[in-house]
């Protein structure tokens, strides 16, 4: 009874509704979708105006040269009028297998197409197998697709997502399994926010990027949870590794939204505090200072002190001492009042840096 509880407990927590949402990749004025055709490896473009599934004839006899088709899936000629009114006869071929995103579409009728422009164009006979979609941009929605995975995958993929990323810390491995399960069943708020954590701490920008965007279009209801400030806060911690405050900036600011609207003050001024550091590295002293103020402001709130207080905390410590350093750029000058009274309210919260920095100055603290 309590293996079958545990199991319940790691579905619900991982799993989310049978909903999947795919980044596709613009090219030109088209979408393109990575997907495998009888097991190779191609891109589609996605086209809901085409009636049906087309292939280029040199895709064909790639695909017939390396045993991905065969005779048996000839399926005799026909004909169709082109766009400048000709009638022209063409190959039909059933495609066994498209898989997107491990969605398998079975039993495709594709025409072999000598003036295809595109080599894999998915059309609507296609399309309609899925169910029903939604388009958003880039993004590909399939709201109920069918979920072809047993208790046994889920669990036994549940088991590997908790060793690697809860004990060994191994967040390639999580990240792969994670996606997996992705796959299987789609992912909780929870689930996704573990696998925006993985590829932030790999530096994995895009994933990061397209993981949060397939969160956003998959868990509607958790948009404002404290799961999606996580999300946001993995985002921009990897945005800022990379320098790209800017960007850091917009989503820091989703995240601290959100933790407002939760009234946790500790976060709050967590992301107050490294919006000041991204305007620092931006060279934006007085944003800075204001966002370092606010984020001042909530520490203290969340500690039961006067704003400006001292107490002896890592957070307080910090931010007073990067206040001061923003007052120094600010002013070009180390030695200005505000610039050394930030110092020394560090110090006094216990930042050795700051105690140091004042004796190198001449200021006692």
């Amino acid at each position: 009874m309590r293996k079958i509880f545990i199991f319940i407990c790691l579905l619900f927590s991982l799993c989310g509704m049978a909903q999947k949402s795919i980044v596709m990749e613009q090219d030109g004025g088209v979408y393109r979708i990575p997907c495998k055709v009888n097991g190779a490896k191609m891109k589609m473009v996605f086209d809901t105006g085409a009636s049906s599934v087309s292939i280029s004839s040199s895709i064909a006899q790639y695909l017939y040269d390396n045993d991905y088709i065969t005779k048996d899936d000839i399926l005799g000629t026909g004909q169709a009028q082109v766009a400048d009114g000709r009638i022209v006869n063409h190959v039909i071929i059933n495609l066994r297998d498209i898989e997107i995103d491990g969605i398998h579409v079975q039993n495709v009728k594709a025409t072999v197409s000598e003036s295809l422009a595109s080599p894999l164009l998915f059309g609507q006979s296609a399309i309609q197998k899925l169910g029903k979609i939604s388009l958003n941009g880039n993004i590909l929605t399939i709201e109920n697709y069918n979920n072809n995975y047993t208790p046994k995958q889920i669990d036994e993929l549940s088991s590997k997502i908790k060793q690697a990323y809860q004990e060994d810390k191994n967040y390639y491995l999580a990240a792969k399994y994670l996606t997996e399960m992705e796959r299987l069943c789609g992912l909780s708020a929870t689930g996704y926010k573990k696998l925006c954590y993985c590829y932030s701490e790999l530096d994995e920008i895009d994933n990061c990027i397209n993981a949060m965007k397939r969160f956003e279009n998959n868990c509607h209801d958790n948009l404002e949870s404290e799961e999606a400030a996580d999300i946001y806060m993995f985002l921009a911690i990897a945005l800022e590794k990379n320098r790209y405050y800017s960007k850091a900036i917009s989503v820091r600011q989703k995240s601290c939204a959100i933790y407002m609207k939760l009234k946790d003050w500790e976060f709050v001024g967590e992301n107050y505090r490294n919006l000041g550091s991204d305007y620092y590295g931006m060279k934006e002293y007085q944003k800075a200072i204001n966002a370092f103020q606010k984020a001042i402001t909530y520490f203290t709130k969340h500690l039961g002190i006067p704003d400006n207080g001292i107490k002896k905390n890592d957070d307080l410590r910090l931010t007073y001492a990067y206040m001061a350093g923003a007052y120094a750029k600010f002013f070009s000058n180390e030695r200005n009042p505000t610039s050394i009274s930030y110092l020394r309210k560090a110090a006094q919260c216990g930042d050795e840096n700051s105690v140091q920095r004042l004796k190198r100055l001449g200021y006692s603290y």
